[in-house]
């Protein structure tokens, strides 16, 4: 185009043939895609510098490489590959989440950064540098080097439950594909990406579950090589104390790039549960089989530069370019206005009510204006006045509280894993006698809600009140019990490996407690129409009614509760038929008849401390341990959603447990809460002010 402008005649053409050069060159540098040597004209060292920084990372631990490419993985499935699993502005910065456990390389991230920052300021991206350094970490243990196209710009969000939905070491075959799918990825893509494997190592906390409990009856995978468990086994015994051993993912070649993963997979000396189940499917194990068979490479696709194309393509994910983003100047910091980040972010009145009074002193004309002014008068009443519940409700008032609660929940958790269903139980009976009012945590005298029967047993009040004094050491008089019950409920699913959710705050405390109160709390032996109709009265559906009791997947009860179900269920003394004959001896030995009644065993034998739907398979296959969730399996619609969640269509097609369970939680957490003027904000929790 320029040499057109010069053979023009006249000024009016060559004005508009300039004009048509400006601004095709500003669409060019709006549009911004993606591009091989983004960085060749304003930072041409931009890719040499990267590299340096992960070959003295990698000669220092070879380890080094297979967390770099690791750590693009976990960047790209969340948000998109923006950068943002870097940013660790606070505890619920994204790169805490629970499956980003063991993610790291953020030091030589970092280090490249600060050499680029040194030569091109405000220029490369670090995005572009976890994408780079994960290329150039497969190239120095033996992999392919291929052309990264670079331009991405630095995410400005970063939280933790946009996690939620990463692939998990335990996820079935059907889980792997929907999740890839939903990225754009084909069944190849997810053989070659799982195949990144071939390097690095993995904690026996991963492998626990796959070696101890497998479902449904808790033994191994069966898919495991006889030749390879005792290996496995003696690498990570059982017990709590080798969580944090490590072992190799690929222990023929751990340290080298190659395709030994997949022949692993094939031969079942896979150590990842999620590499075991590409076997199990028919396409995917097509695909592996393509890489190692007689006819490959020759005939058969090349391994090496199919990686790189996936590589390539999940490096695309999402990608923020031209003027989308930020470039980061410094890799873990973002600053930006919180009311603007997200569409969805925590806001307040305030916020709201300034953005609407500056739009206000813009507008140009005076009826304008007028209307403006009314809108904004009225917001701010109907904002007053209402007083609900709403997600970042303590953010200008108490911006430490959701970080304070997680803080005292996971040293709670971390002493004690049983813990977290003791808080998860805590809101269900708070909840459920006089609304989400902390009412329970009240312990004026032995006519408190606390002492009646069928509260017998709940606990996790310490930990509510060692939080509280936290928060009153900082916002005095600000967060109320109801919510610290609530938030500690949520944490402590998440520190189990639930899902991570959104707590609407803003409830405030109870006044009244009395045990007369409690009489209509569900209870172990309730038949399943009154426990449909206790649900029912609390705004709760049949989904509802199994999703919270599926919050049963952890915890334990005592033999007490077990008496009835075990001895004295028929007339003539016999057990409940809906208990498999093969789990019923077990239940005999653990709670035997004139035994201890307050010996405790797992409402979930096969995953105690694991928060998954294992529970609701046990209840198809007749292992349930508590009476009432033996009976969902009683009615025709309980029965019916129990299936939805374990059937062959879910997740692909069916329901998803986990984001459905923590929008039962929520709901649940709305049953009469007091918020505006009701109630009060307790200065400590087991009395009233």
């Amino acid at each position: 185009m320029a040499v057109t402008s010069v053979k023009m005649p006249n000024y009016n053409s060559m004005a508009l043939a300039l004009a048509l050069i400006l601004s095709y060159h500003l669409l060019g540098v709006s549009q911004g895609q993606l591009r091989v040597g983004f960085y060749s004209q304003t930072c041409p060292k931009a890719e040499s510098i990267v590299i340096s920084v992960v070959k003295e990372a990698v000669l220092s631990n070879p380890g080094e490489a297979a967390i770099l490419l690791r750590l693009q993985f976990h960047d790209c499935f969340v948000q998109g590959c923006d950068g943002s699993i870097l940013i660790d502005k606070d505890n619920n910065s994204e790169r805490r989440a629970l499956t980003h456990q063991g993610v790291s390389g953020f030091e030589t991230i970092k280090t490249a950064k600060a050499q680029l920052e040194g030569v091109c300021p405000g220029v490369v991206s670090c995005a572009d540098i976890v994408a780079l350094a994960a290329r150039d970490a497969v190239f120095l243990r033996n992999g392919p080097f291929y052309e990264v196209p670079t331009g991405r710009r630095d995410g400005r969000i970063s939280n933790l439950s946009l996690a939620a939905d990463m692939p998990e070491v335990s996820d079935s075959i059907q889980v792997l594909k929907s999740k890839f799918t939903q990225k754009g990825f084909s069944d190849q893509d997810l053989v070659l990406l799982s195949a990144a494997h071939t390097t690095g190592q993995t904690a026996c906390f991963f492998m626990k579950r796959r070696l101890y409990k497998f479902p449904p009856h808790g033994g191994s995978d069966p898919a495991i090589n006889p030749q390879f468990l005792p290996q496995l086994k003696a690498r990570c015994p059982v017990g709590e104390e080798s969580d944090n051993l490590k072992i190799a993912l690929d222990p023929v070649s751990e340290l080298t790039f190659d395709d030994q993963i997949l022949r692993n997979i094939k031969n079942g000396y896979a150590v990842i549960e999620s590499d075991a189940r590409l076997y199990d499917d028919a396409k995917t194990k097509q695909v592996v089989d393509s890489y190692i068979g007689f006819n490959t490479p020759v005939l058969g696709p090349s391994f090496n530069s199919d990686f790189a194309k996936a590589m390539v393509k999940m490096g695309s994910i999402g990608v923020k370019t031209g003027s989308q983003g930020e470039v980061r100047r410094r890799m873990v910091y973002v600053f930006i206005n919180p009311h603007l980040a997200h569409p969805f972010a925590p806001f307040s009145s305030s916020s709201i009510f300034l953005d609407m009074a500056f739009t206000y002193f813009k507008m140009p004309n005076y009826s304008s204006k007028a209307l403006a002014l009314a809108l904004i008068l009225s917001y701010h009443l109907l904002w007053v006045s209402q007083g609900q519940l709403r997600v970042g409700f303590y953010s200008q008032t108490c911006p430490k509280a959701e970080s304070i609660v997680s803080s005292v929940v996971k040293e709670a958790v971390l002493s004690n894993p049983r813990e977290a269903a003791v808080l998860l139980r805590l809101q269900f009976h708070d909840c459920f006698v006089q609304g989400c009012d902390g009412s329970i945590l009240i312990n004026s005298d032995n006519n408190s809600e606390r002492h009646a029967f069928g509260n017998l047993g709940v606990g996790g009040f310490e930990h509510i009140e060692k939080a509280k004094a936290q928060l009153e050491g900082v916002c005095p008089g600000v967060v109320s019990c109801a919510d610290i019950v609530a938030l500690a409920a949520r944490d402590a699913v998440f520190s189990r490996n639930g899902p991570f959710y959104d707590v609407p705050t803003g409830r405030r405390d109870g006044r009244v407690s009395n045990m007369s109160l409690a009489a209509d709390l569900p209870d172990v032996s309730d038949s399943i129409q009154v426990l449909k109709s206790k649900f029912m009265q609390k705004g709760l559906s049949d989904q509802d009614l199994v999703l919270l009791s599926a919050a049963h997947t952890i915890g334990q009860t005592a033999c007490f509760f077990m008496e009835k179900r075990l001895y004295n269920f028929t007339p003539g003394g016999g057990s409940d038929p809906a208990i498999n004959p093969r789990f019923l001896p077990q239940l005999k030995a653990e709670c035997p008849l004139g035994g201890d009644v307050n010996v405790k065993i797992p409402l979930d034998p096969v995953s105690e401390l694991t928060f998954d739907d294992q529970i609701l398979r046990n209840i198809k296959d007749g292992f349930a341990v508590l009476e009432s969730d033996a009976r969902l399996y009683d009615d025709a619609k309980t029965k019916q959603v129990v299936d939805s969640y374990i059937g062959s269509k879910s997740p692909t097609l069916g329901p998803i447990f986990k984001p459905d369970f923590a929008k039962a939680m929520v709901k649940m957490g709305n049953i009469g809460v007091k918020t505006g003027s009701q109630g009060e904000i307790r200065r400590v929790c087991s009395h009233v002010n």
